[in-house]
């Protein structure tokens, strides 16, 4: 009887060793999958550095280059007279008669150093387009009597204002004339250039001339 009892307690024993508590392995499986925790600004284990945002951060903007251009200097222009309806016909015809080469050569003549001058400065801007054909060497000679045959200050005045032409032909053609009739190369005047610098070189061939008007 004895030995059951020793029996028994031994049996109970064995039993409990298989079947007692085993609260420990679980805790490591559960700290095994549970992801560690991070402290603030540091990054997540196996993640890296965060990535950028696409496309382009705005950085600290450049100062704006400085504006160096110059402002438009504003030319002053004279009154330059302009031919009523009246007188330019008269000037046309005296051209044309001019230009016709079937008219005698007193009649061509006469159209220019007679009806053209009788009309007077008014008809320089006509008179000089005749000199833009470098064809004839005698229409040169011939535009050059006409600006003679005016009061000295009538011819100066009417070729300094052509210098004002927004045409560079023209341009060309009264500072040809005005070198011509005074022997005057030193003034400079470029009629190609800016504005502003054939503005100083027309003060200079007004001061030289005595041409009024010009500022």
């Amino acid at each position: 009887m004895r030995y059951a009892w020793v029996l028994v307690v031994i049996v109970a024993l064995i039993a409990g060793c298989k079947h007692g508590p085993t609260a420990a392995p679980d805790k490591e499986k559960a700290s095994a999958t549970e992801p560690e925790k991070t402290a603030p600004g540091q990054t997540e284990p196996g993640k890296g550095t965060p990535e950028k945002p696409d496309g382009p951060t705005e950085g600290p903007k450049e100062p704006a280059p400085p504006d160096n251009t110059k402002p438009e200097v504003k030319v002053p222009k004279p009154n330059i007279p302009v031919a009523d309806a009246e007188t330019q016909k008269k000037i046309n015809a005296a051209i044309a008669k001019f230009k016709d080469a079937s008219a005698k050569p007193e009649e061509r003549q006469d159209a220019l150093l007679t009806t053209l001058v009788a009309i007077g400065p008014i008809a320089t801007p006509d008179v000089l387009r005749l000199t833009l054909d470098r064809s004839d060497a005698s229409i040169q000679r011939k535009a050059r009597k006409f600006f003679s045959l005016l009061s000295q200050k009538e011819a100066y005045t009417a070729l300094v204002y052509q210098l004002f032409s927004d045409d560079q032909n023209m341009r060309n053609a009264a500072n040809a004339m005005l070198t011509r009739l005074t022997s005057n190369k030193g003034i400079g005047y470029d009629a190609s250039a800016a504005e502003a610098v054939r503005y100083e070189a027309i003060k200079k061939w007004a001061a030289a001339l005595g041409v009024e008007g010009i500022q």
